[in-house]
């Protein structure tokens, strides 16, 4: 966190996507390095965090991510994953070992290929990106850990998204923890709703 908050002002100020993207590799580079050189003073041979992050550009939204935190977008005839988790399993998937079911079943789904404190020699950590994505209204974005989706499948998290409750991101905690919580759960779910004008505010 204190990484990510010498980066707040510079990241609220960015001006367009390519100085995103430097701003972005900055950060996930210094706190890469920051952990291994905690690793190594405690004597640890492994050891970070997952990444993800959405940032409003006006009428879209740009993604990064790093690890097997994943980034879903909500809208009212379905739920898309926009991010691909960086895992074996999917290197086994993209070299055609495995197909994307026997990825699901297999214990490299969870062994990470990336993430924040996975560059031990400190050449620079990238998160991965994908194209803008527009805003609309309605749609909702949820950012959540393995947690939640190795507990909930993809119908039931748009099934209780559908409800509309007033702490989504806390309903569905509460649904990976009854269906056996095996890991920590972590959710923020944001939705997109239109500018209040001064009338109604």
């Amino acid at each position: 966190m204190q990484k990510l908050r010498k980066y707040e002002k510079k990241l609220k100020y960015a001006d367009g996507t390519r100085m995103l993207d430097q701003l972005v590799s900055s950060f996930t580079t210094e706190a890469n390095d920051a952990i291994c050189d905690m690793l190594a003073e405690k004597h640890c041979t492994t050891g970070g965090t997952t990444f993800s992050m959405l940032y409003f550009l006006r009428d879209s939204i740009k993604l990064y991510y790093l690890g097997d935190s994943r980034i879903y977008r909500y809208k009212s005839d379905g739920l898309t994953r926009l991010t691909r988790d960086h895992t074996v399993a999917n290197q086994k998937v993209d070299a055609a070992i495995y197909t994307e079911e026997e990825a699901k079943k297999s214990p490299d789904q969870h062994r990470l290929t990336l993430f924040i404190g996975s560059d031990h020699k400190k050449l620079g950590l990238n998160a991965d990106s994908r194209p803008l994505v527009p805003l609309e209204m309605g749609s909702k974005f949820l950012l959540c850990t393995d947690g939640l989706t190795n507990m909930c499948s993809d119908t039931e998290i748009f099934d209780l998204l559908s409800q509309n409750y007033f702490n989504e991101a806390a309903v569905l905690v509460q649904a990976a923890l009854q269906n056996g919580g095996t890991d920590n759960v972590t959710c923020i779910v944001l939705e997109v709703l239109p500018v209040a004008s001064a009338e109604e505010s």
